[in-house]
């Protein structure tokens, strides 16, 4: 796992154990659907008053045709080798209802065979 951010990465308004709580999905979500290995990157940037976390991985991706449900509650991608990973379709869910509660926003970058990014985005303080 390799994590990348900024010396001066500002501080964010956020409920530090949910962003947690964001993170540790992510990056669970990461190993599960990259059952060949590869590397899993964390990387933090600055963008106006805001802040993007992204988690990529060099899974199995996802095809493009879930891009738009894979963060409703319940919904799990039933491609390929993504069939065979546990789980209940509630860890993006959770993901983006956390994120949007704080005020940003998650989307996902992803390629069937490529691997996933997933983003999200933060307000920070300015310091």
């Amino acid at each position: 796992m390799e994590a990348s951010f900024p010396p001066d990465f500002p501080d964010v308004f956020a409920d530090p154990e949910k962003i947690e709580e964001v993170l540790t999905n992510l990056i669970e979500n990461s190993i599960k659907f990259s059952p060949d290995g590869g590397t899993i990157s964390i990387k933090g940037e600055v963008s106006d008053n805001q802040v993007l976390v992204t988690v990529a991985d060099e899974g199995i991706g996802i095809p493009l045709r879930d891009h738009d449900y894979i963060f409703t509650p319940f919904y799990r991608v039933e491609y390929g080798s993504a069939r065979k990973v546990k789980g209940t379709g509630l860890g993006l869910y959770i993901c983006k209802t956390l994120v949007e509660a704080h005020g940003g926003q998650i989307w996902v970058d992803s390629e069937l065979g490529k691997g996933a990014c997933v983003t999200f985005t933060l307000r920070h303080t300015g310091k």
